[in-house]
């Protein structure tokens, strides 16, 4: 348990009411917090709450919650939402039994005295050996996974950051440490090919810990790892290095489509490709996603609403503009370069070998658009194969930008032809 079943006194309250609660949270090893409350006596303040719950009709009505322990513990959110709400009777009095949930909460409590900061970030499904160790602006930086488990909804990993002295600023370290913390965690994912969830963040300063509790569905999926679980400290090293170097974060949606969990093979195509689309249009100039410059297509549009007037001048004027509204949609389609060019462009100009996989790329895109515009793939009797071929190019792909941006070399995990371990950066085979 990450919180001992303290109970808490204290209240619920909306607009400027309340009405006072006991209550008691427990938190399992995945990170899933569970509230109980004790029965409320049926008085007016009852009667108010149970009034406003039931108004609020199908919408969701937070609410605000505090308590405070015997220890001097203290529980707080202005996110709770009552589940369900009954009311009971005994042979003395009525009262109001509730149910409810907390999408944010937090607690605050003492703790063993620190000479400095410490934040720690807990992970579900993060595996690794041995610990990951690193350093950053912020301070030292440690990794720690989980292994030989079997529940990847464990919460047995974290990432950590100390400084070696206690900073001026506690709010400035506080934020900009918690920021890379979520910029790690993403990359971490990547790493692992699967979200890594990180529903409770403890931030110990002097003699108190301030415990943040944020609700996270469960995973029930596998993983495609691109970095082996016991070689990931070159890629901690890189990873550190790219969120130190750029402060500018250029494929951070990319890693979270990369890293969303799929049932389906063609959600993980799309999910994969999505990822290509963020990251070439994150990485490529408004230029470089063009055939020609903006006072050169000018002149091609223009043109062409010339030949549109000459073609159709039995239209009325407003047939006309009409027409060649539609034709302007299209035609400024026509000077976009297409996916295929500018995964090139991109590969171009970052330096990265597509050779082997070059061959792959055009079937790919073309399978993510049947099904996104189709709602199908179907091929022939060996879709699944195929459908499997296209998810792993997609994701070879994305694979081969991320370590890239992030300056990666050594050793990755290649799911192209059957999952095997290879060398990075990737190069054509002499023979």
């Amino acid at each position: 348990m990450i919180n001992r079943d303290l109970r808490y006194s204290g209240f619920i309250g909306w607009a400027a009411e309340t009405v006072d609660v006991e209550f008691c949270v427990k938190i399992d090893e995945s990170g899933v917090a569970a509230f109980e409350f004790g029965e409320i006596p049926y008085d007016q303040g009852a009667r108010g709450l149970k009034d406003v719950w039931l108004g609020s009709g199908s919408s969701i009505r937070h609410f605000e919650l505090y308590g405070i322990a015997e220890d001097g513990s203290e529980c707080g959110s202005v996110s709770l939402d009552i589940t369900g709400l009954s009311r009971t009777w005994n042979s003395e009095a009525a009262s109001l039994q509730i149910s409810a949930r907390c999408s944010r909460f937090i607690i605050q409590k003492t703790a063993r005295v620190q000479k400095s900061p410490f934040l720690r970030v807990r992970l579900r499904s993060f595996e690794n050996f041995p610990d990951l160790i690193g350093a950053c602006e912020f301070g030292k930086v440690s990794a720690v996974g989980q292994s030989g488990t079997s529940n990847q909804n464990l919460l047995g990993g974290y990432i950590a950051v100390r400084p070696e002295t206690r900073p001026d600023n506690l709010y400035l370290w506080k934020k900009g440490a918690r920021d890379f913390c979520d910029r790690l965690r993403g990359l971490l994912s990547f790493a692992s090919g699967r979200r890594l969830t990180s529903p409770i963040t403890e931030y110990y300063v002097d003699d108190r810990v301030t415990i943040e509790v944020i609700s996270h569905s469960l995973s029930n999926y596998g993983r495609l790892e691109v970095i082996h679980k016991l070689n990931q400290q070159p890629f901690f090293d890189a990873a550190i290095s790219y969120i130190s170097r750029d402060q500018v974060d250029k494929i951070k949606f990319a890693l979270s489509w990369f890293s969303m969990e799929a049932e389906y093979n063609e959600t993980l195509l799309i999910n994969a490709m999505t990822a290509i689309e963020n990251l070439v249009e994150s990485n490529l100039t408004a230029k470089e996603k063009k055939f020609g410059s903006k006072n050169e297509f000018d002149k091609v549009k223009s043109a062409f609403r010339e030949a549109l007037r000459g073609e159709f001048c039995d239209k009325t004027e407003d047939e006309l503009s009409s027409l060649i509204e539609q034709y302007n949609e299209r035609i400024s389609d026509v000077n976009r370069i297409s996916m295929k060019k500018k995964i090139s462009r991109l590969s171009v100009k970052w330096g990265i070998y597509l050779g082997d996989i070059s061959a792959l790329i055009d079937s790919t895109i073309r399978s993510r658009n049947d099904i996104i515009h189709k709602g199908t793939y179907l091929y022939g009797s060996d879709d699944d194969e195929e459908l499997w071929r296209h998810v792993t190019v997609a994701r070879e792909l994305v694979a081969r930008f991320v370590l890239t941006a992030i300056g990666y070399r050594g050793r990755y995990i290649s799911w192209v032809g059957g999952h095997h371990d290879a060398d990075f950066p990737p190069g054509p085979i002499s023979s």
